[in-house]
């Protein structure tokens, strides 16, 4: 019997199925066989594509590293791209571009709305509105004339709450007009008050008056045009010597005609109005000084303790009154005061404030806006302000004076200064003179900038920086030698705090010393012009600061004048006889000092006094920039100068 072949997969799936039914056997009810179920003939493979043509595509480089900082540099300022303007700012910028040229030298062109505080262009700006009847019942009560004068007498004592009552609409300018009385500096009109109330000289009609809120200031659209006449013979001489001088030298002849003095006619309009104030002196209630050349804290010792009814003091943006002197203004409103009156005047104070020359392209003499300063101060200013600060708070909360609220002018300084979170800072103080915060809680706000208002982060901020002097000095007081105050440590430079341990040397606090930076600063001559005003004031050995009669004797016998020619002789060298190059107007034109190389340093611009725009800054971008200095290669750093071996 011949074997059988052995059964293998191949034949089983070549066999033909047949059903169960079509099988005798199975149907005989045998057992079925376990066997795989047959499976279905796999499709059809396609065939192959061909392949894809060769192309001459270049594959992209390699980003270089100036590549990628730079797109990184890019995505974060996208990122931190400030959100579109309002509409309010899109009008403040078009109105800031019609100001180009300010502060106007002589005359006020139509775009003023104003040509002195509360005082209309009604002579370039006319009525072109249509006239809208006021039914409100506010305005029936200006009508009644009592009731319109306490009301505005009690606007008037904020100076940013009158201006907003003023811009309602045309009659609450003019209902501010009948309790203002102007005073034009400019061309030395004071309301008839320089001459005597028992003056037989003074025709009937014309005697001088003083009306409930007295301002003083320079009137747009006036200049001094018969002040500066009487000049002497010698100046005039001089100025011909110094100019046949500038024509050899430069081979230029500068045109000089369109050249006015001004500083002679300041100085006899400052000797007139303090003459003025001294015959109406018992009759002020509310006086302000607003931008008054050669207003120095002494002229205002000789003429506000006279004022025995004065109520309401303001001094905004004298140029010769900067934040140092708010503590002798304090002191000035309460001299010579009757017992239990100390209090009763009031004080608004806008300190001078700097915004540097135009910034333009291609304007080499802007250098920036510091706000306090013209120039760079070298050091924190903003902690130098809170020094002070830290005492006028103290000195306002003895007087009863508010200064922190954000109507009031001192307020309005701090918010345009470059000081970080001014409204938590002062609540801050206010809390720490009551005792209930720590030195470090103050502190952490004080230096804002550094540490966001979390005193953890003192000591953790600390660890990170290049030095060894640690953190706990600054919570730690010290007695300034200037103004012989303890004053907390966060108001020092590290220096001058050690310095005192180490070199056995008293040091000023950072307070102390922008007030002297202040007193020293030559911009806008402001230097010869504090000079001058010793000239006048100064005896020999202290200020005269109680006789006013005998200043007024002084300022003829000593020839003020001749001072302020002489100044003015230098400002028109300046302005008409320099290089073509140098020619600018010091008064009206001034220009800030270019930085030096060590200020250009990494160094330098550490210590630098830090900008008004940076004031509240998103500290992402200061965080990239030492992102961007620490990726930077070590050959790099010194190869652009930006340290010294």
């Amino acid at each position: 019997m011949s074997k059988q072949p052995a059964l293998t997969w191949a034949a089983v799936v070549s066999k033909p199925f047949k059903p169960a039914s079509a099988n005798p056997r199975r149907a005989g009810g045998q057992r079925r066989r376990n066997l795989p179920t047959p499976l279905a003939p796999p499709p059809p493979t396609p065939p192959p594509s061909p392949p894809p043509a060769p192309t001459s595509v270049i594959p992209a480089p390699a980003e270089t590293y100036e590549e990628e900082r730079r797109r990184l540099w890019r995505e974060e300022q996208e990122r931190n791209a400030p959100p579109p303007k309002t509409e309010e700012e899109l009008v403040r910028e078009e109105v800031e571009q019609k100001l180009e040229g300010w502060p106007w030298a002589s005359t006020s062109p139509p775009i003023a709305f104003t040509l002195a505080p509360f005082l209309d262009n009604t002579d370039y700006i006319p009525e072109t509105s249509p006239k809208v009847l006021q039914d409100s019942r506010f305005f029936k009560l200006l009508d009644n004339d009592v009731v319109c004068e306490n009301l505005l007498k009690y606007i008037l004592q904020r100076h940013d709450t009158a201006t907003r009552y003023a811009l309602i609409c045309r009659r609450t300018m003019e209902s501010l007009g009948t309790q203002i009385g102007w005073w034009d500096f400019n061309q030395s009109f004071f309301q008839d008050c320089h001459k005597a109330r028992d003056d037989p000289t003074v025709r009937e009609g014309r005697e001088g008056f003083v009306s409930p809120v007295v301002i003083i200031s320079p009137i747009r659209g006036t200049f001094f045009n018969d002040i500066n006449k009487l000049r002497p013979e010698q100046s005039k001489s001089a100025m011909r010597k110094s100019r046949a001088k500038a024509e050899k030298r430069w081979r230029v002849i500068s045109s000089d005609d369109d050249y006015k003095p001004i500083y002679p006619g300041q100085l006899r309009s400052l000797a007139k109005m303090c003459l003025s104030t001294k015959n109406f002196a018992d009759y002020f209630q509310h006086i302000q000084f607003h931008r008054i050349p050669f207003l120095t804290v002494e002229i205002l010792e000789l003429i506000i303790p006279n004022m025995r009814k004065l109520k309401q003091l303001g001094v905004f943006r004298c140029p010769l009154i900067h934040v140092g002197h708010a503590l002798e203004l304090f002191e000035l409103i309460k001299r010579d005061r009757p017992v239990e009156k100390e209090r009763r005047v009031n004080l608004e104070f806008f300190p001078n404030r700097h915004t540097g020359p135009i910034s333009a392209a291609g304007n080499s003499y802007h250098t920036g806006e510091y706000g306090v300063t013209w120039d760079n101060f070298n050091g924190r200013s903003d902690l130098a302000i809170w020094a002070l600060v830290f005492k006028i708070l103290r000195q306002a909360r003895r007087y009863g004076i508010d200064i922190q609220s954000e109507d009031t002018a001192f307020r309005q300084w701090l918010d345009k200064s470059p000081c970080w979170r001014v409204g938590e800072t002062l609540q801050k103080m206010n809390e720490f003179i009551e005792h209930k915060i720590s030195e470090l809680e103050l502190i952490a706000y004080i230096d804002f900038r550094k540490y966001r208002g979390n005193s953890a982060e003192i000591s953790r901020y600390r660890q990170y920086e290049f030095n060894a002097e640690g953190w706990e000095w600054l919570a730690q007081t010290q007695e300034c030698v200037s103004c012989a105050e303890p004053t907390l440590g966060i108001f020092w430079d590290f220096g001058s705090w050690r310095s005192r341990f180490v070199n056995h040397y008293a040091d000023s606090c950072l307070g102390c010393r922008l007030v002297d930076y202040l007193n020293g600063e030559d911009d806008h001559f402001k230097l010869r012009k504090r000079s001058i005003m010793q000239d006048w004031l100064f005896d020999g050995e202290e200020w005269n600061i109680t006789n006013l009669p005998k200043a007024l004797e002084d300022f003829e016998k000593r020839d003020i004048l001749s001072n302020a020619w002489w100044l003015d002789d230098q400002r028109r060298k300046q302005y008409c006889f320099a290089h073509p190059d140098d020619r600018y107007d010091p008064e009206y034109e001034e220009r800030q000092r270019p930085w030096t190389r060590g200020e250009q340093t990494k160094l330098g611009r550490i210590i630098r006094a830090p900008f008004v725009t940076e004031a509240d800054a998103d500290l992402k971008q200061m965080k990239l920039n030492t992102y961007e200095w620490n990726r930077m290669e070590e050959t790099r750093k010194w190869a652009h100068g930006h340290g010294s071996r």
